[in-house]
């Protein structure tokens, strides 16, 4: 069991460590075991046309699975650098209003394969999934490909 809030540490490092997140107002909401919510309210995300910017959406979705990977590798106690290196959209619909993503952890076979090759090669990448939402529904589907290096191990 953790001694610390993963969600406390989570948001104190997206402030201090991507500037983005500040500016845009991303904060992670909550986290059960198997997915990560992040928020993100409209005002400083929106377009000329009073709905989400294409690249908030983008960013939140990618900081959503980096966050997920982030809060994963915490509870195993490995210290590592995760990067996302590519990254899919589907804009389904414009976001009004308030947003927020929710990135889930894949197939218990998928996770640990990954955790698996950190352990033994130091590095391995992952594919995940998060969807974004309005009030009224998904708005985007993004499936980022993360690569992670654990620290320390040179």
């Amino acid at each position: 069991m953790m001694d610390i809030d993963p969600l406390s540490l989570l948001n104190d490092t997206l402030a201090r460590d991507i500037p983005i997140t500040r500016v845009m107002g991303i904060s992670a909401d909550d986290y059960d075991g198997d997915w990560l919510k992040l928020t993100a309210p409209a005002a400083p995300n929106l377009n000329d046309k009073q709905t989400a910017f294409a690249g908030s959406s983008y960013s939140i979705a990618a900081v959503c699975g980096w966050s997920l990977l982030f809060v994963k590798l915490l509870e195993r106690g490995i210290d590592a650098d995760i990067a996302v290196y590519k990254g899919e959209i589907n804009y389904i619909k414009p976001a009004v209003g308030d947003f927020y993503a929710i990135c889930a952890t894949p197939e218990p076979q998928i996770i640990e394969d990954f955790f698996d090759a950190l352990t033994t090669r130091k590095k391995a990448k992952i594919a995940l999934d998060t969807v974004v939402y309005d009030a009224k529904g998904a708005v985007v589907n993004f499936t980022g490909r993360y690569a992670v290096r654990m620290l320390g191990s040179e």
